[in-house]
């Protein structure tokens, strides 16, 4: 493993490729797991991709075996092979809930919308009374351009029970959200918190600044609006947070991106 890895590093490809055929004793499980790397860092996933599903097939649902190699690439930076491995596994028992806190970790920034809403769902089913994968769930799901009023009405009134239960930036950036949506933007403000606390949302996810400013605009608080929004990069927003609020506020987004 450390001379394959050294190999790969130094992009010595042929070498590696020379070892394989010439080393009948290495496991096809570590043949396989070095071959998916080789193509990787050559730029070739469509084999990387061919190279890993042979590998799952070779472990067998075997999960120590499993955790292993996830671990190997993780370790490596192999994060492209490691995701598509952990996106095949996300229903395996004993290994399911580790796939899925990994892909948020590592793919979550440009996974789409529906990805980040399955992820999220198959961990609530494992940890129901998470209140921050609750509102994860909804804050998620308020990003959903197809949703219905009913389905704001809904996810506002949870979003408004979990804020009265935690406190936090993200339970008061999903409560204002889902009022904005619902076209109450008194009631966004007021989810914000004091005025005091609205400088804070600077500091957090570039979208939440977006979320907050855009409810500051919308009560006629134009110029700390303005003054919140400095610095606000669009491009350093996850995928789906971008799309998403790129539809919802199209005319407040491009502001801000120009």
């Amino acid at each position: 493993k450390l001379r394959m890895s050294a190999l790969a590093a130094t992009k010595n490809f042929q070498n590696m490729k020379n070892e394989f055929s010439n080393a009948p004793a290495i496991s096809m499980r570590w043949k396989l797991t070095i071959s998916a790397r080789v193509h990787a860092i050559s730029g070739d996933f469509e084999k990387a991709a061919a190279s890993l599903d042979q590998l799952l097939s070779e472990l067998d649902k075997k999960t120590g075996l499993i955790l292993s190699t996830c671990r190997y690439l993780e370790a490596s930076g192999d994060i492209r092979s490691l995701c598509h491995l952990l996106k095949r596994l996300i229903d395996e028992p004993g290994i399911k809930k580790h796939a899925l806190e990994k892909l948020l970790e590592y793919h979550g920034s440009s996974a789409p919308l529906s990805e980040l809403m399955l992820w999220i769902g198959k961990l609530r089913g494992i940890h129901p009374e998470d209140p921050k994968l609750h509102n994860a769930e909804l804050y998620f799901g308020l990003l959903d351009t197809d949703n219905t009023k009913e389905t704001i009405d809904r996810i506002a009134t949870l979003a408004e029970e979990l804020q009265a239960q935690h406190s936090g930036h993200s339970y008061k950036i999903t409560a204002a959200l889902a009022h904005l949506l619902n076209k109450n933007p008194d009631k966004a403000l007021q989810a914000l918190g004091n005025t005091a606390e609205w400088r804070n949302f600077r500091e957090t996810r570039p979208a939440w600044t977006f979320i907050c400013a855009q409810t500051l605009r919308l009560n006629q608080k134009t110029q700390r609006a303005i003054s919140l929004e400095e610095g606000l990069s669009i491009k350093n927003m996850d995928m789906a947070e971008r799309n998403a609020l790129a539809a919802l506020f199209p005319k407040n987004f491009q502001k801000t991106r120009e």
